[in-house]
């Protein structure tokens, strides 16, 4: 929804910060997620690793390995602040190791934040050229990417203006017009 998600100016208490949205449950990779930044972290001094998430009564917080660091876990975001959230961050980091369509990776776009995601399940067909994509097969990959994607700031823009282009393709509007087509065709 571009009336909800877009591009922002945003003043936060939390500085700079790298972002995953989505529930706490295996499937969304928040172990290689942590492993990787425990891994560069001590290279970027003045970022974050902010994590905002629904826990439930079998996948709790506890059950992932001790982060160190500047962790921030912030639990349930409303729906409301998210676009703000995602606007302020650095990075958004979708490392899932099976994702079915990845709609929070299309919110951050749309927000003009530079995206990371996996190649796992839908991710690579949702975000195309628009997101930098690392193997689950490489254990380093999620590393290299961050590293590579926070060192750059040309990186970043680029992945900002694809990612807004790429946001746009999944419109209401676009999606509305596609279901009319083929309802008419049918």
């Amino acid at each position: 929804d571009a009336s909800k998600f877009h591009p922002m100016s945003v003043t936060n208490s939390m500085g700079r910060y790298i972002l995953f949205v989505g529930t706490l449950e295996p499937r969304k990779n928040l172990v290689g997620l942590l492993d990787a930044w425990n891994g560069i972290q001590e290279q970027y001094n003045d970022i974050s690793l902010v994590i905002a998430g629904t826990t439930g009564p079998v996948f709790r917080k506890s059950s992932y390995p001790p982060a160190t660091g500047r962790v921030h876990w912030l639990g349930y975001v409303p729906e409301a602040e998210l676009p703000a959230l995602y606007a302020g961050a650095e990075l958004f980091i979708l490392p899932s190791y099976d994702e079915g369509f990845g709609l929070t990776a299309l919110e951050a776009m749309a927000c003009g934040t530079p995206v990371i995601v996996s190649d796992g399940g839908a991710l690579p067909e949702v975000v195309g050229d628009a997101a930098i994509r690392f193997s689950l097969s490489d254990p380093m990959g999620l590393s290299r990417a961050m590293g590579e994607c926070l060192a750059s700031p040309r990186l970043r823009s680029s992945l900002r203006e694809k990612g807004l282009a790429r946001a746009n393709l999944f419109s209401w509007q676009t999606s509305a017009e596609l279901i009319w087509k083929n309802l008419n065709e049918i």
